[in-house]
């Protein structure tokens, strides 16, 4: 078996530097989180914030001290940040990442509503939109964005699937749901959130091996999901 050799990421460059902030540079950011440099982005993003405190920050920092600290899972700092943003498509989608993590769905579904008008791929947009309705409880708006997304090739993406999933455990329909979250990652092998149900729901069936098998995958990709860790030290 061949090991995988990852470069590391230099942090404090793509971060502090004077240079573009977009697409490239998240995956970056991602990148060195799965290459082990949390104490780096940390210290990195204390940096930025502390920068953005002293001057009037670009648009390009807002955006990477917001999305560095959603990555690292720091929502409630994230937030404010990303909020001033409002004309920013990559903005306007992390900042509703941000608020599904604290759980104000409402504005979540609003703000990808809006990433998507500013150019932020709509389809993208349509499923987490779809996503933060049904969080907010109004299932047959989620159904209805759905079908939407799949008339305009949604349909194949493991968002998806995902999302189909979640609707599906809504309606108590657990095997269906299950179904729907192994589509997922299958189309997605590292599709976090179905990850993360699908050890929820091994765990309550009291197959904790497996459980603890998905519980790693999942927090094997960014962004840090503290939920996935209780659990799985619970289950520990």
């Amino acid at each position: 078996m061949v090991a995988i050799v990852r470069e590391n990421v230099n942090v404090a460059e793509v971060v502090l530097g004077s240079g573009p902030f977009g697409v490239e540079e998240i995956r970056k950011l991602e990148l060195a989180l799965l290459n082990g440099q949390c104490a780096e982005l940390r210290q990195a993003a204390g940096n930025l914030q502390s920068e953005i405190l002293r001057e009037e920050p670009s648009k390009s920092k807002l955006l990477c001290a917001g999305v560095v600290l959603f990555i690292l899972g720091d929502h409630a700092n994230a937030e404010p940040i990303l909020a001033r943003l409002s004309s920013d498509g990559i903005g306007s989608f992390y900042h509703g990442q941000v608020l599904e993590s604290l759980s104000r769905h409402a504005e979540a579904a609003k703000a990808y509503e809006q990433a998507a008008k500013q150019g932020f791929d709509p389809v993208t947009c349509l499923l987490h939109r779809a996503g933060a309705v049904r969080a907010a409880g109004n299932i047959p708006l989620a159904e209805e964005l759905l079908k939407q997304a799949a008339s305009t090739g949604g349909g194949t993406r493991a968002e998806y699937c995902y999302q189909m999933g979640c609707i599906l455990a809504d309606h108590g329909d657990t095997y269906g749901a299950v179904e729907y979250f192994e589509r997922a990652v299958d189309m997605n092998t590292n599709h976090q959130k179905a990850l993360f149900w699908l050890a929820g729901i091994n765990a309550s069936r009291g197959n904790d091996e497996e459980a603890i098998r998905l519980y790693e995958r999942a927090l094997a990709r960014p962004p840090l999901h503290k939920g996935a860790l209780i659990n799985l030290g619970l289950l520990y």
